[in-house]
């Protein structure tokens, strides 16, 4: 009797298991089958991060009894955990995987002898990098494969995080570890390669590799007797001689220069260098921004001063440093119109050291 009893009750708990378990599984299933629908009908990187279902994409969705009010619930919970970065969608991988191709992907046909055996570089993105810069040594500055950066702790609290994306190099490691190359977006004409980076060699035929370097005694020694370009010694002196900055806080000076910003600074000590720089550019039209910053309203480019310094005795080899010049970096600005500019340093997790801001004139 009871193994009828416990038979019996085994059909009825499965039983109630099956009408539950279909349709969970029906309605979320349609959703995520939407998702993948209309996701890999997008086309263009400002997709990137979020993708929401509503009536103009997917009108046979909600038209299925109680998804106008799953759906929305859907698009929130995605968007939230979007935030961190966890549950991105197959086509915000593709669509990031092939921007990152545009930018390396041309580098597959170079001279493989032109980087030097002692090349090191920091990124944030090696898998594409890596791929068609195999000879070049790599840091991975989000820790992902460096223990050092791996064990430097994150001072962002559980909701702020993002997944395997907020780690960074401690204070000084990259200089500590000899970083001397930050290879740009491949270029055709010299002329291009120029406005990408300070320095450039020709990689090819039509191929051209910018890059910029801290150490110009290396460079010279490593490419020399490659067909090396420079944007001129004299380009960052005539710079500061012939603009004003327009920002001038915290020990240093910043000058916009068409799609650059050059920061000279007063004190360059380690514990001056070391909090991160943030640079957040505000377009006249948010819906210019790609997907992923509109919720933030603004492009962010913050960087590690050590990874955009710029070699003081190259840059000033002709004429004395200005007063007060100890040392430089360039940072490069996206081509919005009429765009706000802030920029300044912090401590991750507290207050800003110091900041400004400026205002890009439209043509």
């Amino acid at each position: 009797l009871r193994k009828l009893v416990s038979s019996r009750a085994g059909l009825g708990g499965r039983a109630c298991a099956l009408v539950i378990f279909v349709p969970v599984f029906f309605y979320a299933g349609a959703i995520q089958g939407a998702l993948l629908l209309e996701g890999s009908k997008v086309r263009g990187y400002s997709t990137f991060m979020h993708f929401e279902l509503h009536e103009g994409n997917a009108k046979w969705l909600l038209a299925i009894p109680g998804m106008s009010v799953l759906v929305p619930m859907s698009n929130e919970l995605r968007r939230r955990a979007v935030g961190q970065w966890a549950p991105l969608r197959f086509a915000e991988h593709r669509e990031y995987t092939k921007k990152q191709i545009g930018i390396w992907g041309p580098y597959e046909n170079m001279e493989r002898e032109l980087i030097p055996d002692d090349a090191l570089t920091a990124e944030k993105n090696i898998g594409v990098l890596g791929y068609y810069l195999p000879h070049l040594k790599i840091i991975d500055t989000y820790g992902l494969a460096d223990a050092a950066i791996a064990r430097n702790p994150v001072e962002r609290s559980n909701h702020e995080r993002r997944m395997a994306h907020d780690r960074e190099p401690p204070p000084g490691y990259l200089e500590a570890r000899g970083v001397n190359l930050h290879v740009r977006k491949a270029a055709t004409s010299e002329e291009q390669a120029l406005r990408r980076a300070v320095f450039a060699v020709k990689a090819g035929p039509g191929l051209w590799m910018p890059f910029d370097s801290p150490d110009h005694d290396w460079t010279l020694e490593h490419f020399s007797g490659h067909d090396l370009a420079t944007r001129g010694a004299g380009w960052v002196a005539g710079v500061v001689e012939r603009t004003e900055p327009v920002i001038r806080s915290g020990g240093f000076d910043v000058y916009h220069d068409g799609n650059r910003l050059l920061y000279t600074g007063a004190e360059c000590g380690e514990e001056d260098l070391a909090p991160r720089f943030f640079l957040h550019v505000y377009p006249e039209d948010e819906g210019d921004l790609p997907a992923y910053y509109r919720e933030h309203g603004f492009h962010n480019l913050d960087f590690r001063f050590e990874t955009r310094r710029l070699p003081l005795d190259f840059h000033f080899k002709d004429v004395p440093a200005p007063d007060g010049v100890k040392c430089i970096a360039l940072a490069d600005l996206p081509g919005y119109e009429g765009a706000r500019i802030q920029t300044g340093q912090y401590v991750s997790g507290g207050p800003k050291l110091w900041h400004g801001e400026f205002a890009v004139p439209s043509n």
